[in-house]
């Protein structure tokens, strides 16, 4: 089964689209993992702080850092929050 892969955010969400794909066998033989639906990611490359929440369940490349949010966090939430500090945080990489 082909496992999405998001490669590049935009700042709208919810994000189900996606050029790349990878397998189970990519999976298994690789640092990455699936993660679920709501997964907020934030860019963690040269282009730092685009932000998306994940449409459904998607690997990502080492650029994001993600956050799987429970219940008690709505995702759009954080994603809005991010996308507010980000003129303020790119002391922090």
């Amino acid at each position: 089964m082909d496992q999405p892969r998001r490669r590049e955010a935009k700042p709208w969400s919810p994000y189900s689209r996606t050029i790349e794909h990878t397998n189970d066998f990519g999976i298994a033989n690789s640092s990455a993992r699936v993660l679920p639906e709501n997964t907020v990611c934030l860019r963690d490359g040269l282009c730092w702080g685009y932000v998306v929440v994940m449409g459904q369940p998607m690997a990502t490349s080492q650029d994001f850092v993600n956050w799987v949010c429970s219940d008690r966090i709505d995702p759009d939430f954080l994603k809005y929050l991010f996308l507010a500090e980000r003129t303020r945080t790119p002391s922090l990489r």
